[in-house]
Formats: structure tokens, sequence, C-alpha cells
């Protein structure tokens, strides 16, 4: 069964941000970027620290690349009207009037 061709859509932009993901934890690590580095060094749990800060990057930056994706998928001209017109801004005239001292 193949999925539809939304889901293998958000599901392609989801392992996009998961793989930004992988590569920016490892920068972190591998920059020593605010300690974090030598902090999970010498941690007794460096596995968890690592994965939990993938975790978190993975949600992210996965939920960021499929958000750009979905609003990335207009159709059609961005300045029509349902009718199919064009939505250009036109000139109005508002009268101004000066203002009275308050006194």
């Amino acid at each position: 069964m193949r999925l539809p061709r939304l889901v293998r859509f958000l599901l392609f932009h989801a392992a996009c941000g998961a793989a930004a993901a992988a590569v920016v934890t490892a920068g972190i690590i591998w920059t020593d970027t605010a300690g974090m580095g030598t902090i999970i060094e010498r941690s007794d749990n460096a596995f968890t620290a690592i994965f939990m800060m993938f975790a978190g990057l993975t949600i992210t930056l996965s939920s960021f690349a499929m958000g750009i994706a979905v609003m990335s998928l207009a159709e059609g001209p961005q300045n029509t009207t349902p009718e199919g017109g064009d939505m250009l801004p036109e000139p109005i005239r508002i009268r101004a009037e000066r203002r009275r001292d308050r006194r």
C-alpha cells in the first residue's frame, strides 16, 4: 500500500529536518558550543544527553521544514481575488481638518 502524496511530501520534509538536526547536534558537540561537548564528554550518560539534544532539535527543525514546505504550496498568482481579478491597492481620499486648541 502506497502512502498518499501529501503524507509522503510531509515525511520527506520531516526527514530533511531530522537530517539537519543530526548535523546541528554534531556541530554543537564538535565545536563545543556553550561547553556542551565538554559537559557531554564528562557525563555518565552521554548517550542520553546526545539523544535528548537530537530529539529536541529534530522536533524543532522537522516542524520548521514541514511548515516551510506547506506554506510554499501556493497555487497560481498571489495577488488575485477568488473571482480572478487583481487585488491592487486603490488610493482613498481622506479629508483632514486642522485641530482646534483645547484651552
